[in-house]
């Protein structure tokens, strides 16, 4: 059974994502119920504040490290630049679909559909898969859950002016829930901004299901800043 999926995320990234935003603003100021706080509204956080409760220091930790295993997984397999230049695919093995074409996936982490998506859900609740449209993203399901990928997956860019992006505190909202405080931080002199460095604080929520933190709540501009230039070191 055919089963492909082409989205309009690829508009996005192909062009609105490589805009250089020349947006500068202040990092959001920290509540009360924060679990990890940047200092500095002007540059990555070079350090961490000292935790008293040990159970928020771990959260910190889970979370920091879910979103630096998502980027890796988003760069590689959901902006497809593991199969850049044809890599891992088969170019005598195609599916033409309304005009475009997909290349069967033969190596690599991923050679099923189905595999695929279940990597999807594992980080990223339904919330977001539809609100930033993951499950259609340039994929095509052969025969016998085969993976194929669209011919011009791999050519989405970044995101330009600016150089990390990074978590400036935790805020609880339940006891499955939390809000990320993150900001996407562009050095002055590398993009030549002349206000001084561009901040662009923003949020995302993430949930605990069965024990794994997975992105609930988050736009497209910001899932390309986690998946682009997220750095847990420079994280609180």
């Amino acid at each position: 059974m055919l089963h492909c999926h082409k989205s309009n995320l690829a508009k996005y990234l192909c062009s609105a994502v490589l805009l250089v935003t020349i947006l500068c603003s202040c990092s959001a100021n920290s509540s009360n119920n924060t679990v990890g706080t940047d200092n500095s509204s002007t540059s990555p956080v070079t350090s961490v504040s000292d935790q008293t409760n040990e159970n928020n220091a771990e959260i910190i930790a889970e979370i920091k490290q879910t979103l630096a295993e998502f980027k890796e997984f988003s760069y590689s397999y959901i902006q497809c630049k593991a199969y850049m230049f044809g890599e891992n695919l088969d170019p005598n093995d195609t599916i033409t679909v309304d005009g475009m074409v997909y290349y069967k996936a033969i190596s690599g982490k991923y050679t099923s559909y189905s595999e695929l998506m279940a990597e999807i859900d594992r980080y990223c609740s339904e919330n977001v898969i539809s609100e930033c449209d993951l499950k259609s993203y340039s994929y095509c399901e052969g025969n016998n859950d085969s993976l194929y990928i669209w011919e011009d997956a791999d050519s989405n860019g970044g995101v330009m002016g600016y150089d990390v992006a990074y978590i400036t505190s935790i805020e609880t909202l339940n006891d499955s829930s939390v809000k990320v405080n993150m900001t996407a931080w562009g050095d002055k002199d590398e993009w030549g901004y002349e206000d001084g460095d561009s901040v662009i604080p923003f949020e995302i929520t993430m949930k605990s299901e069965n024990g794994l933190w997975k992105i609930d709540k988050c736009g497209l501009m910001e899932m390309n800043y986690i998946t682009w230039l997220f750095d847990a070191d420079h994280s609180a």
